[in-house]
């Protein structure tokens, strides 16, 4: 992202309830803010790849969330970004979790992402995510 003020992007981040963002290559926490200062109403994950997950709101300000260790190596990271909206999405819209816990599915959802060769990717199943989640406690 170059610019929270990029007309590409003003409307999409003005109209949001959850800003999702990579913060692979750039500071999380600088960008977090910038989003809510232009929305301040909106839930803020960012992706930052083997550095974790961070998480932002008005009310709470940033929180970064240290990398979801599993048992299965890193092989490919593309589709890391899309799993972790939707683990998140799951989380905290279907299953209304707090953003959180919900931090946590889009977490485990992008890291078995991870672990998948995007030829042959097989997405985490339900079943899978909340056996995880049950021995992360």
């Amino acid at each position: 992202m170059t610019s929270v003020d990029d007309p590409y992007r003003r409307d999409f981040i003005d109209g949001s309830d959850i800003l999702f963002c990579s913060a692979v290559n750039l500071e999380p926490q600088a960008v977090a803010e910038a989003l809510l200062v232009r929305n301040p109403r909106a839930v803020v994950v960012l992706g930052m790849g083997a550095r974790g997950a961070g998480l932002c709101t008005a009310a709470a300000g940033f929180r970064s969330f240290p990398p979801v260790q599993l048992d299965r190596p890193v092989i490919d990271t593309n589709g890391a970004g899309d799993s972790l909206a939707v683990g998140f999405l799951v989380g905290h819209v279907l299953e209304g979790r707090p953003p959180e816990e919900a931090i946590f599915w889009g977490q485990t959802a992008a890291r078995w992402a991870c672990t998948e060769r995007v030829k042959c990717r097989r997405l985490i199943t339900p079943d899978q995510l909340q056996a995880v989640l049950r021995r992360r406690g």
